[in-house]
């Protein structure tokens, strides 16, 4: 057993911890040829990198902006995890009304609560616009 493996799976520089979290799923993943592996271990590469990228994002601003959000005890925090924030957007969905590409057809974002509205808000003008009715 390695010593460091604690350091490796909770760091907070790169955490591998989520890899063997049951949510992640990766138990149920079965894979016949070696580019497939290749190809998920680079998917997997890359969401990483966003989590990375996006936490500290979110952890700074609400404390910036003096505002907080329902923790998963369902207490304010200025300190919510990128995690939290991925599970709080798990029932959001877009609906395409119409045919793609047609004149008559757009998009309707559903289930964005008023908890929802308010972490885009936080986030910021970019990503209160991708969650935008477009009409």
């Amino acid at each position: 057993m390695c010593k460091e493996q604690q350091c490796v799976e909770r760091g907070i520089d790169f955490p591998f911890g989520f890899f063997k979290d049951p949510l992640f799923m990766t138990s149920s993943v079965f894979l016949k040829n070696e580019e497939s592996i290749v190809a998920l271990g680079m998917i997997m590469c890359l969401c990483l990198l966003v989590y990375m990228i996006a936490q500290p994002l979110l952890r700074h601003q609400p404390s910036q902006k003096q505002k907080s959000v329902l923790s998963q005890a369902g207490k304010p925090t200025q300190r919510p995890t990128i995690r939290w924030i991925f599970q709080v957007f798990d029932g959001v969905h877009f609906l395409l009304v119409g045919e793609p590409g047609c004149s008559g057809s757009h998009e309707i974002v559903m289930n964005l609560t008023s908890e929802r509205e308010k972490i885009l808000e936080i986030l910021g003008s970019d990503f209160q616009a991708m969650y935008a009715d477009v009409a």
